[in-house]
């Protein structure tokens, strides 16, 4: 009864949260282009993983268009419409790049300028008759945006005489093509049983399909339906989540994007502060930046390297469990080398199993392979381990080196198991007393090196080979190059 009371509670909070963000920040600017993007960008290792477009790779789009490119053409009117990825918002370039698509005969790009006629905005005015043109002419090609937007116009009485049968059709026929808007309004049409009683169970059908694509709304209405049991069973659980990701969409979640530029700017104690009040607004993305920060030590706003560390384990604890594949790893290392808490291989071992078998991460299924190999917080089996380091190369390409050296160390250690000594057998204990401690670590480096010199050499010998028969090649073209030309000169010799 306590769990139900805390989970209506949260509902009730979250719907509230939700309906803020509606009525402050998405509705008055929920249009077909979706309004500006807002970039959650979570922070790794990699500097490669920025996902801001490169003013370089924007250029190359524009020389592309220039060039007739359709698809370049394409890309920057879309990019323009819904702004993000460091670049601003601009209607007057989308329309554009999108005339000079549908110059070259493309069938969508008209949709696009009639919605952005249909819309306006600063730079491009308002105008119902040339956007009702260019959708009839899209939805004559057929164009989901084309049937959309002349099914909305229909639906509204924009332009055109209010004719609800004639809506339906087109947004029938967007919707069946995938357009996620199409889908939202044919879901609030049974949702509000504008044709008679509500059909929930088709509106549910309609919003989880926009849902897949992203839209906001969708995940509103489907929050309301889940939460009051709307011709199915009410799941609190579900309806929390769904106010959850609508209230994550509110103008706020825009520091998300300031304090991403502080990071850039290598300003790090001032994303950290940032990060840290979205952290506990209850963003997944923020919590895991804000121990990615502190964990790396590149903020830590005075404090121990202890205490940051503890710090970082609660974050990536937050982020964990809402289901954040590395914080789960990053957690599992935590307790392993006793990074802010005290070394507990148990619960380490049970974070890496709960990201193996719940999310598949190759990282955990190969950790959990060397705990095996090992007998390190659990008993040793070498079989169990070596099944694990299968596991995760089949799961991620980029672990095949990493587990190729582990099965080579693992196989050597079943050999030595197997293979016999004077009166008894060599037991890997009693030789690890034997060998250096990390004799392990040097059997894995002599092999690499043995496989780089043997692929070098067998390198060097596919060239020499390649070589040889190139030579070959040339010699016999060469030679029957110099026949031709004597057989050639013979024939004008007899002609003669």
């Amino acid at each position: 009864c306590v769990r139900a009371c805390v989970c209506v509670r949260a509902r009730a909070c979250m719907r509230v949260v939700a309906l803020l963000t509606l009525g402050c920040s998405v509705v008055p600017h929920v249009t077909v282009s979706g309004g500006e993007v807002i970039t959650r960008t979570r922070l790794t290792d990699d500097a490669d993983s920025s996902t801001q477009l490169s003013e370089d790779l924007v250029q190359f789009y524009q020389y592309r268009a220039l060039k007739s490119d359709t698809q370049a053409q394409m890309a920057l009117g879309q990019l323009y419409m819904q702004g993000g990825q460091g670049v601003r918002r601009n209607l007057q370039e989308s329309l554009h790049f999108f005339t000079m698509a549908h110059k070259a005969g493309n069938t969508n790009a008209g949709g696009f300028i009639g919605q952005i006629y249909a819309e306006g905005s600063e730079n491009v005015p308002q105008d119902n008759a040339t956007a009702l043109r260019y959708f009839k002419e899209a939805a004559q090609e057929n164009s989901p945006l084309g049937h959309y937007g002349l099914g909305m116009f229909y639906m509204n009485g924009q332009g055109v005489p209010q004719d609800n049968a004639k809506a339906l059709d087109h947004l029938r026929k967007a919707a069946r093509q995938g357009w996620p808007e199409a889908q939202l309004q044919l879901g609030i049409f049974c949702f509000k049983g504008q044709r008679g009683s509500p059909n929930y169970a088709e509106a549910m059908n309609y919003f989880t399909q926009a849902s897949q694509s992203g839209h906001v709304l969708a995940y509103y209405y489907l929050a309301r339906i889940n939460a009051e049991g709307l011709q199915t069973v009410r799941s609190c659980p579900t309806a929390v989540a769904l106010y959850k990701n609508v209230a994550e969409r509110g103008k706020w979640a825009k520091q998300m994007m300031t304090a991403y530029s502080h990071y850039k700017a290598k300003r790090y104690d001032v994303a950290l502060m940032l990060y840290i009040v979205l952290a506990e607004a209850g963003y997944e993305v923020a919590q895991s930046n804000v121990a990615f920060l502190l964990d790396n030590g590149l903020a830590r706003l005075g404090l121990s390297t202890h205490s940051t560390y503890q710090k970082a384990i609660l974050h990536w604890a937050r982020a964990a469990g809402q289901g954040a594949t590395a914080a789960r790893v990053r957690l599992g290392d935590y307790h392993y080398y006793g990074l802010g808490t005290e070394v507990d291989f148990q619960n380490a071992a049970l974070h890496y199993r709960l990201a193996s078998d719940q999310q598949q991460n190759a990282q955990a299924m190969f950790n959990l392979g060397f705990m095996h190999e090992n007998g390190i917080g659990m008993k040793q089996d070498l079989h169990l381990a070596k099944r694990m380091y299968d596991q995760a190369g089949r799961t991620s390409g980029d672990a095949s080196v990493p587990v190729g050296l582990a099965l080579m160390k693992l196989h050597a250690k079943l050999y030595l198991d197997w293979l016999p000594w004077a009166l008894g057998a060599i037991d890997v204990d009693r030789l690890s007393k034997v060998l250096p401690d990390d004799w392990d670590i040097s059997l894995m480096t002599i092999l690499a090196v043995v496989l780089g010199v043997v692929w070098l050499l067998r390198r060097a010998t596919h060239q020499h080979n390649e070589q040889q028969r190139l030579l070959a090649d040339a010699a016999a073209a060469a030679t029957a190059a110099a026949a031709a030309a004597a057989e050639a000169a013979e024939e004008q010799g007899d002609a003669q």
